[in-house]
């Protein structure tokens, strides 16, 4: 009818600066603000009803989003006036939400350099892309402006060169491929613990396993399908190294 119809208000606490995907007939829209928010909310179309989520793990605003098939994904942003240092302007990570689990997974970064703020973001097929942007924002207003143009490929990683993490963790995996049924992953940690994840194609942890610092553990994955994962190396609830692995 080429009108416009007014919906439900956005129940959420920002009104500038928010990202967003949608997924079937949902719209999923959160975090932005003057300074940064991580709360998170659902649209359901059909009901015309917003529903509050899980909030992203790390608050931000001006990040980009996007959805490939059914998970929707948050990267990038900054950190706020408030809340950031020194050195934390913007950020360069990606996050995976799942609707059917209402959970966050942190992916891999965007191994571009510093983080970015007001970048596009975008999806086609299987494939998010994402650009342009500037390193951080301040009252004074922005610096460094960005207008590179990188693809992500979520099941083998950023494609446009090595997982790069910029953290003090260390993680190698051989043999990779994996072909035996096994692979094994050399970690190096400051800490005293870690958590080593496997995360399939499509987003999904398959595997979670506690180790120690520095130490070399074998992961069985006999059971597990072909195809590129991520294996993440995550302390204090926070990513400090990733790699690629492929399962044969």
């Amino acid at each position: 009818s080429d009108t416009w119809l007014q919906m439900p208000d956005y129940p959420g606490s920002a009104f500038v600066r928010l990202s967003g995907f949608a997924i079937g007939g949902n719209l999923y829209l959160g975090c932005g603000g003057n300074d940064s928010l991580n709360e998170f909310w659902q649209y359901n179309t059909l009901s015309e009803t917003w529903t509050e989520r899980t909030p992203i793990p790390v608050a931000r605003f001006s990040a980009v989003g996007f959805s490939i098939g059914n998970t929707g994904y948050i990267g990038t942003g900054d950190a706020g006036l408030i809340s950031k240092s020194t050195s934390d302007y913007s950020y360069n990570d990606f996050w995976a939400y799942n609707p059917g689990q209402d959970s966050w997974t942190e992916m891999v970064v965007l191994n571009s350099g510093s983080g970015r703020s007001g970048a596009i973001g975008f999806s086609i097929g299987q494939k998010g892309y994402i650009g342009t942007g500037t390193d951080y924002y301040t009252t004074w207003g922005m610096v460094n402006y960005y207008k590179d143009f990188w693809e992500l490929d979520f099941s083998v990683g950023i494609t446009d060169g090595p997982l790069s993490i910029n953290n003090s963790g260390q993680l190698t995996v051989y043999p990779n491929p994996a072909t035996g049924g096994y692979f094994n992953a050399d970690i190096v940690l400051n800490g005293s613990v870690g958590l080593l994840s496997l995360i399939s194609p499509n987003g999904v942890i398959v595997l979670e396993k506690q180790v120690e610092c520095s130490s070399v553990v074998t992961i069985p994955v006999s059971h597990l399908p072909s195809g590129h994962y991520i294996l993440r190396l995550n302390e204090n609830g926070r990513m400090k190294a990733a790699a690629k692995i492929t399962l044969q």
